[in-house]
């Protein structure tokens, strides 16, 4: 298990990764026949004393995969985490927009799916106190520290 610590707008969260198997292609995808690691990424955040725990799925790349890797670094945690708020940006649009923006069919199922889990991953990180408005902040912290 590897964790980092992150600080951002006077927010400190905590964020580990765990591998807790492999799985054979990306969600929503079903023409990915390749395998994939899957990691849990834990993020807490301590709000009066209180710790306020929110887990995500990862699923990590098929070199990755091939290569053995079995446990994240700080860095490959922290793209992880990057993902993650990526994912939650998308969350924060419209469906026609999110659609627009990755270029699906806003007559797609697929896309649909994709959509509320991106909604999903978005009330998870309010639940932890990250708001919107603050999204780009992080990607823009990560991106200066060489997170890409």
């Amino acid at each position: 298990m590897t964790k980092v610590e992150f600080k951002i707008n006077g927010k400190k969260l905590t964020i580990k990764s765990k591998w807790v198997g492999e799985r054979t292609g990306f969600p929503f995808d079903d023409k990915d026949t390749l395998k994939h690691n899957v990691f849990n990424i834990t993020i807490n955040r301590k709000v009066n004393g209180k710790t306020i725990r929110r887990q995500f799925r990862f699923y990590d790349s098929y070199q990755n995969y091939l290569d053995g890797k079995r446990e994240l670094s700080k860095e490959d945690t922290l793209f992880a985490f990057r993902c993650i708020i990526e994912d939650a940006i998308y969350g924060s649009y419209d469906f026609d927009d999110f659609c627009g923006e990755l270029g699906y069919s806003n007559d797609s199922i697929r896309a649909l799916k994709m959509y509320k889990a991106c909604k999903r991953t978005l009330n998870k990180l309010m639940d932890l106190g990250i708001y919107e408005s603050e999204l780009y902040d992080i990607v823009n912290k990560l991106s200066e520290e060489g997170i890409e």
